[in-house]
C-alpha cells in the first residue's frame, strides 16, 4: 500500500511537470492519478495510516495492538486527506467548486496535524513512529494547499476529454 502511493505520488508529480513543459498532454494520466491517491485515502486509510498491508488489511489479527480509537481517527483522516487530494486536483484542473473544498480541508486538516502532534508529544516512544510519517504527510499536503489557494489560476485551458 505503501509502495501504491509512493508511485502514485511519483506519477502525479511526472504528469504535472508534462503538462507544464508540453501544455496539457498528460492531464488524463494526471486525473487518473489524482483520483487514485484520493480514493486509496479515503476507503483503506485505516490501513494506510496504521501501517498494515493490504494482504492483512481485512483480518482481525492485524488490528490486536491498534485501539478502536485510534481506527476512527485513520478513517476521519482519510476523509481529510481525500477532500485535500481532491481540492489539489480541482485547483490545477482549473475545475469549479475549488474554494468550497478549499475552505473545508484548509480548516479541518491542521486540526488532524494539530492532534497528530499532541499525541506524538504525549506519548514520545510508543507509536510515534507512525505518527511521524502521518504528520510528514499531512504537513506537505497542507503546505501545498495552502500554497494553491494563494496562487491566481495557471493561464491555459483546462483539460478536456474529446469523445
Amino acid at each position: 500500500m505503501k509502495y501504491l502511493e509512493k508511485i502514485l505520488i511519483l506519477t502525479i508529480l511526472i504528469g504535472i511537470f508534462t503538462t507544464i513543459i508540453f501544455s496539457n498532454s498528460a492531464g488524463g494520466f494526471v486525473i487518473l492519478s489524482f483520483t487514485l491517491l484520493s480514493l486509496i485515502y479515503l476507503f483503506f486509510s485505516f490501513a494506510l495510516l496504521n501501517n498494515i498491508r493490504l494482504r492483512k488489511a481485512f483480518k482481525k489479527v492485524s488490528y490486536k495492538n491498534i485501539s478502536s480509537k485510534r481506527i476512527r481517527f485513520s478513517i476521519v483522516t482519510g476523509v481529510v486527506l481525500f477532500i485535500s487530494i481532491t481540492t489539489i486536483l480541482y485547483k490545477f484542473q482549473l475545475w469549479p467548486g475549488v474554494s468550497l473544498m478549499n475552505y473545508i480541508g484548509v480548516m479541518l486538516t491542521p486540526i488532524i496535524l494539530i492532534i497528530l502532534i499532541i499525541h506524538c508529544i504525549q506519548y514520545k516512544k510508543n507509536k510515534c513512529s507512525i505518527d511521524k510519517i502521518q504528520i510528514i504527510r499531512i504537513s506537505i499536503i497542507l503546505v501545498i494547499q495552502v500554497v494553491l489557494s494563494f496562487t491566481p489560476p495557471l493561464p491555459r485551458e483546462p483539460f478536456r476529454v474529446c469523445v
